[in-house]
């Protein structure tokens, strides 16, 4: 097999009535599709301190200097990751494939190759539950032959 096959290696995701084929992507399409994972996982996740404010409060109520030491680490790692605007990891951009936003985005990305006039918005009105999109996302995972025991 050579290098064309292999980057072009895909199968068939069905959802309802619809039969889309999915491919590898090239490296850039890749990355791009990671990107937009990691903006949905980042977007998710929402605003950094209120995602911490709970331990926030549990270290205020403690009242000691380590607390209180707790507190001001959390909150300038809070200010450095505002200011880079920093995206989720890799952890976090292959939970949000698992959404539907993200199997839409994903499926959108694979299928678009042989189907250039498919919509992002098409596939987010068909992929409108976790069941759903979990589906999608494993038979994705299915059709470019990874190996993927995370099912349950």
């Amino acid at each position: 097999m050579d290098a064309k096959q292999v980057s072009n290696s895909g199968g068939v995701v069905r959802i309802g009535d619809l039969s889309l084929y999915v491919q590898q992507l090239e490296m850039r399409m890749e990355q791009s599709l990671l990107d937009g994972l990691r903006k949905i996982a980042k977007d998710a996740a929402g605003d950094y301190l209120k995602a911490v404010e709970p331990m926030l409060d549990r270290l205020a109520k403690l009242k000691t200097s380590e607390a209180a030491a707790r507190s001001i680490v959390i909150v300038e790692t809070v200010a450095r990751m505002e200011a880079k605007q920093e995206l989720a990891g890799i952890d976090a951009a292959i939970a949000a494939s698992k959404t539907p936003k993200g199997a839409a985005l994903e499926l959108w990305y694979r299928a678009r190759p042989g189907n250039p006039s498919l919509q992002l918005r098409d596939l987010e009105a068909v992929i409108v539950d976790a069941e759903v999109a979990l589906d999608v996302h494993f038979q994705i995972q299915e059709a470019l032959g990874a190996k993927d025991d995370t099912k349950s």
